[in-house]
């Protein structure tokens, strides 16, 4: 059973491994291509999301949650960057600003 404190850490773990996944994310996006990467983070946060299902402890939950952090600090920068090649400038800062607002 888990309590307040091991989903803090949980939480903890999962911003963490965000933070720290970004550059190292974008460096692979860059070797392999985007339509590569971007579908393999989805189907990889796919697994391991579904996969908490079957957690049954601290350890695997910290760990779930920190693969997931990084699979998703990875994908938010890169479909933003290939998003933002599509448009033009202005649409960009205001589709930003507005994600920004609505959040």
């Amino acid at each position: 059973m888990l309590n307040c404190l091991d989903f803090n850490l949980g939480t903890t773990a999962f911003k963490l491994a965000f933070l720290c996944s970004e550059l190292p994310s974008q460096l692979i996006a860059k070797r392999l291509g985007p339509d590569i990467w971007i579908p393999t983070q989805i189907v990889v946060w796919s697994i391991i999301g579904s996969a908490q299902f079957y957690l049954r402890g601290r350890t695997s939950f910290v760990l779930s949650r920190a693969v997931l952090g990084m699979l998703q600090g990875g994908f938010i920068p890169e479909v933003e960057k290939t998003c933002s090649s599509y448009r033009t400038y202005v649409n960009v800062c205001a589709d930003n600003t507005l994600s920004l607002v609505l959040l």
